[in-house]
């Protein structure tokens, strides 16, 4: 906390091939890494040895897919629903590695989002 506010770094989407051996993530800051990133055995092992703190944002199929199919990005790994379905169906066991998970729907606001995310976030311990 600095003035009563609080103070959040968020660095956004890295990618699958971030590299977290030189992060020395200042206490209380956020780090979002895409799907991908976190698929990865080493990123996960990375991460655990800096003593983050996991969260799963869980969103169902059905709003992923909206999401996809409504955006500017070129998504490879996701060019068509059966592609996407099947990749969503094979992440899902390493998502579940998450310290944490918060179950997102379709009415909420990314600042209801980050709300809860920061309540786990300030609210837990880290990693031993």
């Amino acid at each position: 906390m600095c003035d009563g506010h609080l103070q959040v770094e968020v660095v956004i989407d890295y990618g699958p091939d971030v590299d977290f051996s030189g992060a020395d993530a200042a206490p209380r800051s956020v780090v979002s890494v895409g799907g991908g990133a976190w698929t990865i055995g080493e990123n996960r092992q990375m991460i655990a040895e800096h003593g983050a703190f996991t969260i799963w944002l869980d969103a169902p199929f059905e709003l992923c897919w909206k999401r996809i199919a409504g955006g500017r990005e070129v998504r490879p790994l996701a060019r068509s629903l059966e592609m996407t379905q099947r990749l969503y169906a094979e992440r899902q066991p390493i998502y579940e590695a998450a310290d944490a998970r918060v179950t997102v729907n379709e009415n909420e606001s990314v600042a209801e989002i980050a709300t809860k995310v920061a309540s786990l976030v300030f609210g837990a311990e880290p990693n031993s």
